[in-house]
């Protein structure tokens, strides 16, 4: 930004909030936008992260589950729901 708002006066605080309520503005804008253009691509199941997660292999832009490593995170997820401590889950296995 390279204006000069007089700050001392009402007007170029007026000018000031402004511009600062419109960038607050458009940000929200591009942050919906990206989260709808995320869930999108979700539900469409292409890849959207840079390393692919465990428990899935890349099949060009698709994810698909291993179900090798899949039973593995079911039996997590058990041990969790069981109250079990994450280094007693990671001993287990």
């Amino acid at each position: 930004m390279t204006e000069n708002y007089d700050t001392t006066t009402a007007d170029g605080m007026l000018q000031i909030k402004l511009r600062v309520d419109i960038a607050d503005f458009e940000r929200e804008i591009i942050r919906a936008r990206t989260r709808e253009a995320l869930a999108e691509k979700r539900k469409q199941g292409l890849v959207i992260c840079r390393y692919i997660p465990y428990g899935y292999a890349k099949r060009g832009k698709y994810l698909e589950p291993i179900e090798e490593e899949q039973s593995i995170i079911r039996l997590m997820k058990q041990g969790r729901r069981e109250g079990k401590t994450y280094e007693f889950i990671a001993r287990a296995l």
